[in-house]
């Protein structure tokens, strides 16, 4: 087993604080971006998709008023969605 010096241990431990401190810098960066793009609904918008939070049970499915053909019947509580913008000019 080979010996390390003291010099090249000390160099792969700030070697590795300096990594770990840059990591945390870009998630707390990141944290900051999105929390700055909400908008007045509380959305985060990246690149054209909105971000939301399921709030109540209102995307609860219900029998009564369902007549899409959907897959997809109820989003639960506290789910979060993600949904594209299109432009309004687009062709549907």
């Amino acid at each position: 087993m080979k010996k390390t010096s003291f010099g090249s241990r000390m160099l792969g431990f700030l070697s590795f604080i300096l990594l770990l401190a840059f990591l945390i810098t870009c998630a707390l960066a990141l944290v900051v971006t999105i929390k700055s793009k909400k908008d007045s609904t509380g959305a985060v918008e990246i690149k054209g998709h909105r971000l939301l939070n399921v709030d109540s049970d209102s995307m609860a499915a219900c029998e009564l008023t369902d007549v899409s053909n959907y897959e997809i019947k109820s989003i639960p509580l506290r789910s979060l969605i993600v949904v594209e913008s299109v432009p309004k000019n687009a062709a549907v």
